[in-house]
């Protein structure tokens, strides 16, 4: 407590009185942004982030030893960091950020003792204003940290509170930067960092991305940086390197995207790096073994000639080598790239003739030749008959080609000779009838095959669709323009278009400026590449490419689900509406199921475990018939057999899986995600379903009801487990108040009779454990999540014929419960649709 007046005594700007309640009259865990331990009272989390307080940081936030998170985000504390938070061995998540309009003004260096804290898994410091050089001593012990440096000291739209926009980090790159080991990603582009690339960075062999584009980096790329094994992404773009490309670069087995224009580099490219053919790709055309997709070494001094091995890279889009200094011809391994959209290669000393196999490659929409010294007759199909979409200039001894280049004549050449014309003749004769007989023999065998295999059970659209452009999918959704907006996200908006002529199709684009859209991509087609279900939204196509404007493009589509998530039913606008929807009780069972036996496949049908991690009502999609599909695999996560180990596509496993409300209490204290947490956010998804209430509602964030029945936490498992079991009818969605009274009026008029209905809503409120899912960890070790599901779906079943008990909690119910409550005789009277 005295810890925490002190901090409070140090705040000199308090707007909103936040921390009034911060006073002896109340116990300090009750304190607003203070959270204590269960099984003792010592504080665990200080959260004051986002109350525009103002002041310095008391260094006796040292003396709370059990904090293991600090967010004091979007504020204005300023002055020195203190170095005794060095002292929180048990520190675990440390937020200084601001994302909001004002940002913070810390000053001086980081802490040295911020390497002291061995248990921490993220340290975010973006937006910070003031942050001078600093050397990042940070030691050995950080277990895991990311550098979020994006924007530090980097202010892009200014307001009228700054008087400077545009600070820049400066100075070296600290070489104590290899004690970093656990790094992952390493990002420190658009600043003002001088002095050259410390080899140290060699040593961070767990590095995945690194990002030092724009700023004014000089020297040689270390030869070092080859022990980067796991490395996807290297953009030294925009800098003043030079020297020659190091050979050991040609270890990069994984990589994805190499940046490397705009330097002083010269020499030639190393043979085995431009022909990597195990690269990591993207997704095109529904192939998840990709390969590289764009190389830009423009604006260099390579020299020597193109290397041949870069047909390996078959699903290459765009090739930037201009100006350097390669010389040669054009070689003939280019007509593999079959993918190629963009070919620059400007300003160099190519020679030779043009070949005409770039007029064949199919996708080639624009090729720039220009300051070379090719010769020759110019080709005259394919690219070469746009003249928008090709240039040639500069290489004056080109002829012929399409008028519009107005270039002169090529001279004709001799006739041959009439012997030569006959044996010619002869030869085209007996190499077409040999190809008429292999292609009647290729025919033949071919329906034979047809016949044996029978029809395909590929979809139509899935037939229709091979391969979806950029274009297509700009004309399927109008341009992408808003009215087709059905959708937006953090990582993506969906849109609502038509392929072909009548067929309606999803179409989510990824925001690729969003950090982390790239990887949910990923992590989405990871997901849906092997999975086929009922109850699962099935992904139709794909398209992985560049847009008009040269820049990344990512999308996915979908089939369409005309009747829209069950988000827009559960929370449709009043009756009075013209767009009014409601679900009647049966409707919202069916539901409920289907979500269920999505779960079900995913964890305990599939070859390897699917966690879907972020379930919730706007992820659950409905078809013309209601029927539920589950959707958005961006935070999927897939668990392999072998060991137990799972693989995910995200940028940090730290990182919170799922939505405030849904999300499993574990995941947020650093737990690794399992199967239990999907059935933890099932079980919330069922509440919503029958009480209509959002758990982020606004009664259950700050408010509580003057009820006397409800004390302490208010949230909604004690919202429905307070109401049973005598007041359960008083928490169920309004909007199924006429639907269940109208079913239980049919019943109290059946031949069993009202005593007889009594009888059963009084076994089920009195036998089963009520509102038990405060956390998805299982009470009986036995009991794993398949069954949970499954007994989840048969719950909701059974409600068919006992209306109220749907809003008991189903998470951790065990199947010990099922047998001893629901006798299969019992159950098979009261619905048919309940089977075992």
């Amino acid at each position: 407590q005295h810890a925490l007046l002190a901090i409070k005594d140090l705040i000199s700007h308090d707007p909103f009185s936040s921390l009034s309640s911060w006073n002896s009259s109340l116990q300090f865990c009750s304190w607003r942004g203070v959270t204590c331990g269960r099984r003792h009272r010592r504080v665990t989390s200080l959260n004051l982030s986002s109350l525009q307080l103002a002041g310095s940081l008391s260094p006796h936030v040292g003396n709370l030893s059990f904090l293991r998170v600090i967010d004091l985000s979007t504020n204005r504390f300023h002055q020195i960091l203190p170095p005794e938070i060095g002292r929180l061995f048990r520190l675990r998540y440390l937020s200084l950020e601001d994302n909001s309009f004002q940002g913070n003004n810390f000053r001086g260096k980081i802490p040295s003792e911020l390497g002291s804290l061995s248990k921490l898994l993220r340290l975010n410091l973006a937006a910070i204003i003031s942050l001078v050089q600093s050397h990042l001593h940070l030691g050995t012990s950080l277990a895991c940290m990311q550098a979020y440096c994006q924007f530090l000291l980097q202010i892009s739209r200014p307001t009228s509170n700054w008087l400077d926009s545009t600070n820049y980090l400066t100075g070296d790159i600290p070489v104590e930067i290899e004690n970093l080991k656990n790094l992952e990603y390493l990002i420190f582009y658009e600043n003002m960092l001088t002095g050259r690339l410390p080899d140290s960075i060699g040593k961070l062999s767990k590095l995945q991305a690194l990002h030092v584009y724009t700023n004014r980096i000089s020297g040689n790329i270390p030869s070092s940086f080859g022990n980067l094994s796991q490395i996807l992404y290297l953009n030294l773009a925009y800098n003043f390197l030079e020297g020659t490309i190091p050979v050991s670069l040609e270890n990069y087995s994984q990589l994805e995207e190499l940046q490397l224009s705009y330097n002083h580099l010269s020499g030639a490219i190393p043979e085995k790096l431009a022909g990597i053919d195990s690269l990591f790709g993207l997704l095109a055309s529904n192939n998840l073994t990709g390969n590289l997709i764009k190389l830009d070494v423009s604006d260099n001094k390579l020299s020597g000639k193109i290397p041949s091995s870069i047909e390996s890279c078959v699903m290459l889009e765009y090739l930037n080598l201009k100006g350097n200094f390669f010389e040669g011809t054009i070689p003939p391994s280019f007509k593999k790239l079959r993918s190629i959209r963009v070919l620059n290669l400007a300003h160099n000393n190519l020679s030779g003739q043009i070949p005409k196999f770039l007029g064949e490659l199919p996708l080639l929409g624009y090729l720039n030749l220009s300051g070379n010294n090719f010769d020759g007759e110019m080709p005259a199909e394919g690219v070469f008959t746009n003249a928008s979409a090709f240039s040639v200039a500069g290489n004056d001894k080109l002829c012929g080609g399409i008028k519009a280049l107005q270039l002169h004549e090529c001279p004709k050449q001799r006739r041959k000779t009439g012997v030569h014309r006959k044996v010619v003749i002869l030869a085209s004769c007996a190499a077409l009838f040999l190809l008429l007989v292999v292609a009647s023999v290729c025919a033949v065998i071919h329906r034979r095959k047809q016949k044996k295999s029978g029809p395909s059970l590929a979809s139509p659209l899935e037939k229709k669709y091979q391969r979806v452009s950029y274009s297509e999918l700009v004309h399927a959704t109008g341009g992408f323009s808003s009215t087709n907006i059905i959708g937006d996200g953090k990582y993506g908006t969906v849109y609502k278009g038509t392929l072909g002529s009548d067929d309606q199709v999803a179409v989510k684009v990824f925001k690729l400026r969003q950090r982390g859209a790239s990887k949910t991509f990923m992590a989405e087609i990871n997901a849906l590449r092997n999975i086929r279900h009922r109850n699962l939204v099935r992904i139709v196509n794909s398209c992985s490419t560049i847009d008009f404007q040269g820049n990344d493009f990512k999308a996915l589509i979908f089939e369409f689900m005309s009747n829209g998530s069950l988000e827009s039913w559960l929370h449709a606008s009043s009756p009075e509406s013209q767009d009014f929807k409601n679900l009647s009780l049966l409707q919202r069972i069916n539901i409920a199921s289907d979500v269920a036996l999505a779960l079900d496949y995913l964890h305990n049908q599939c070859e390897t475990t699917v966690l879907h991690c972020d379930l919730k009502p706007s992820n659950i999609l409905l078809d013309n018939d209601l029927t539920a599909q589950v959707g958005d695999f961006g935070l999927a996560k897939i668990l392999l057999a072998a060991g137990g180990e799972s693989f995910s596509t995200e940028s940090s496993s730290i990182c919170i899986r799922g939505t405030i409300g849904y999300v499993a209490p574990e995941y947020g204290m650093g737990g690794e995600a399992s199967t239990h947490g999907d059935v933890y956010s099932y079980g919330i998804l069922v509440l919503e379903m029958f009480t209509g209430k959002r758990p982020t509602d606004s009664m259950f964030t700050g408010k509580r009801p003057t009820d006397s029945m409800f004390t302490g936490d208010f949230n909604l498992h004690c919202f429905v487990e307070a109401a049973l079991p005598d007041r359960v009818m008083e928490i169920i969605d309004p909007l199924l108040s006429v639907d269940i009274q109208e079913e239980v009026q049919t019943r109290r008029n059946g031949p069993r009779g009202r005593s007889s209905i009594s009888i059963e809503k009084a076994l089920l409120l009195w036998c089963i454990k009520a509102s038990s899912s405060r956390s998805s960890l299982p009470q009986d070790p036995s009991v794993d999540s398949s069954q949970n599901v499954m007994l989840a779906k048969t719950v909701a079943l059974y409600t068919s014929c006992s209306l109220q008990e749907t809003m008991i909690s189903i998470t951790n119910w065990t199947i010990l419960d099922l047998t001893k409550f629901f006798p299969l005789n019992h159950a098979n009277k009261c619905s048919p649709l309940l089977t075992f």
